[in-house]
């Protein structure tokens, strides 16, 4: 007999985790496959009918389109383009069987793991000798004498190539003239989740180096790329300056952001080596990789936006809605719609819009904030009235 084992994930995680990889991180999100169905117009509603054909067995794929993408050689490569529903179930399969066998795999297996590669199978330390003659005084019986002893030292060191690999790989800068750049995919994060993203890739790579010879001053230039990293992607998010960020930040602690809730605030420090205590040789913590993709690919102000059930162009509080999604913001900075100019100001590339709305965006009909305003009042008076008549009648 068969067992069958269900694995319950939150829905939130469904809908808006995987709205998340797939369109604010993916530049394929756009592409339409052979139904011409893309990940644009993003909704409730439209998860919900997947998940319901999905229990009920009657969801199929469709085919892949097939194009072919140009390779640096002149050759061609074929490249298969799923639909904008399938890219979505194949992520959330893809999220169900990483948090399955992720915490089961062997430490040392790095083929198609989150984070890994055959590049990073051969990370490690580099490990030196030192040894010098020394003469010591020695007593034999009862006597004195002086001999030869041999010292030998064997000391672990982080390798010279890895902080130039890991700062470009995580995108900091150029390690080499110490130029730190922001990360534009990032941008679209809550404040805390761009720290605590930050926080997690560098004292990851801090931990995993501890018992490094000399580690802090080793990394301490990495360390001034990160944190500078760190505060232009800040900067650019609030189209500020570097300087005001850290005027925000800096306190007797040193950097820290304050997150205000309801009954209480609370606070995040920006990682620094001076406060990383070195571990126990036998402590097995240092080789645990921390998954950053816990705060890249967690819930942002998208969700929230959305969750308020509002339309931002219109002011409507009746849905549905949807999100609508521009591949890139260049593609709206020049537009003159209101819409575009919008999206332009608040630096954005997703807007939630009700139905209405986003369909007449799409035929290119979308009116004026003002007019589409004062249309939605005109049909609420209409509406009212006419219900008041048939009642009167």
């Amino acid at each position: 007999m068969e067992h069958w084992h269900t694995l319950h994930i939150p829905r939130q995680s469904f809908r808006l985790g995987v709205y998340r990889v797939l369109l604010l991180t993916s530049k394929g999100a756009t592409t339409p496959g052979v139904d011409e169905v893309t990940l644009d117009g993003f909704s409730e509603e439209r998860v919900t009918s997947i998940i319901t054909r999905l229990k009920s067995g009657t969801y199929r794929f469709q085919p892949v389109r097939r194009t072919y993408v140009p390779k640096k050689n002149g050759k061609k490569r074929p490249l298969g383009i799923s639909s904008g529903d399938d890219k979505l179930v194949q992520e959330v399969v893809r999220i169900i069987l990483e948090r399955i066998y992720e915490p089961i795999f062997d430490d040392h297996s790095h083929g198609f793991r989150s984070g890994r590669s055959p590049h990073t199978a051969f990370v490690g330390y580099e490990l030196k000798t030192y040894s010098a003659d020394r003469v010591i005084k020695l007593k034999r019986g009862t006597r004195h004498t002086w001999v030869k002893s041999l010292s030998e030292q064997i000391q672990l060191h982080l390798p010279q190539d890895t902080m130039q690999k890991f700062c470009a790989q995580r995108g900091y800068g150029n390690y080499a003239t110490g130029k730190a750049t922001h990360k534009p995919q990032w941008m679209n994060l809550t404040d805390a989740e761009i720290i605590l993203a930050y926080n997690g890739e560098f004292r990851g790579l801090a931990n995993y180096y501890a018992l490094a010879t000399g580690v802090k001053k080793t990394l301490h230039k990495l360390e001034w790329i990160w944190q500078t990293s760190l505060l232009k992607t800040l900067a650019n998010k609030h189209k500020t300056g570097v300087n005001k960020m850290v005027k925000q930040l800096k306190t007797q602690e040193g950097l820290r952001l304050a997150v205000k809730r309801e009954q209480e605030t609370r606070y995040i420090n920006v990682f620094r080596l001076k406060d990383r205590r070195s571990p126990a040789p036998h402590n097995p913590q240092p080789d645990v990789q921390l998954n950053g993709y816990v705060w890249t690919l967690s819930f942002s102000e998208v969700t929230k936006r959305l969750n308020r059930k509002r339309c931002e162009y219109c002011e409507t509080t009746e849905g549905p809605f949807e999100v609508h999604h521009v591949r890139k913001l260049k593609d709206v900075a020049k537009g003159k719609a209101f819409w575009q100019r919008m999206m332009a100001a608040r630096h954005r590339k997703t807007l939630v819009l009700c139905r209405t709305c986003h369909h007449r965006l799409h035929a290119g009909t979308l009116a004026s904030q003002r007019a589409s305003q004062e249309g939605r009042k005109g049909r609420a008076v209409c509406i009212e009235r006419c219900t008041h008549g048939s009642e009167g009648g």
